[in-house]
């Protein structure tokens, strides 16, 4: 509840921020003249509160001045309020737009923390409001951020909210683009392999030895003993030659 909008007379809000003071004698008539005018702004002050309070508070603070009311309030909701305000707030400064997603959605959504922390007493200006949505756009809005910043434009946040839904198209269009060259044609796997490197393939993967077992084999069976002139043995196999030595 907004106690300052509810209380339309600026002339009695002090009301709700100085106690009303012990009533002084009536010998000084200025001092005591002072003091009924500030008990009389107190009380329509105190019933302009209550009838804008639910009936269950209207009941607790029936027996309380203007500025009792408001003393009990901020000792209620002020530690509420902190954390309020501190939720919002980290809500805010995280926000990171994920690429290819709806710039105005997500601009419109800062925009609503900024206005709420507003309303809980944080006020920021408005080039570091538009910092923080510049901060949380992907890199694929680098180019418009760099742009933005050299021309040192002077935009509100519904204004830079209009530039970045013209330009967001074109953006998400060469963001397309980009990642069709890196990942190359659909569907394509590589370059085809030629026959020599399935051939090569082939053999290299062939039982290493088997080749020299079958060679070894012919030539010992084709063999012909140089000792003994007979075929079937090499002359270091040979048992004749073998006796002799």
């Amino acid at each position: 509840m907004n106690v300052r909008i509810v209380l339309t007379h600026e002339k009695i809000l002090y009301t709700i921020e100085t106690p009303l003071p012990p009533e002084p004698s009536l010998e000084d008539a200025v001092a005591h003249e002072a003091w009924k005018t500030h008990k009389g702004d107190m009380i329509t002050a105190q019933c302009i509160i209550l009838a804008a309070m639910t009936p269950e508070h209207r009941c607790q603070h029936k027996g309380y001045t203007a500025y009792e009311i408001m003393a009990r309030l901020k000792d209620l909701y002020e530690k509420r309020t902190r954390y309020e305000r501190y939720d919002v707030a980290k809500k805010l400064f995280r926000c990171r737009m994920a690429e290819g997603s709806s710039v105005e959605k997500h601009v419109t959504e800062m925009i609503g923390y900024i206005d709420r922390l507003s309303e809980l007493g944080v006020g920021m200006d408005a080039e570091l409001t538009i910092d923080f949505v510049l901060q949380s756009l992907p890199d694929c809005y680098g180019q418009f951020i760099m742009n933005f910043n050299m021309m040192n434009m002077d935009k509100t946040l519904g204004e830079l909210l209009s530039m970045l839904q013209e330009a967001e198209p074109e953006i998400n269009k060469k963001a397309k683009g980009n990642v069709l060259l890196v990942r190359g044609p659909k569907g394509r796997k590589g370059k085809p392999k030629s026959k020599k490197a399935k051939q090569k393939k082939s053999s290299s993967t062939a039982p290493s030895g088997g080749v020299q077992k079958t060679k070894a084999r012919k030539g010992k069976e084709d063999a012909v003993c140089f000792h003994c002139n007979k075929s079937g043995h090499w002359k270091w196999n040979c048992k004749e030659y073998l006796a002799e030595v």
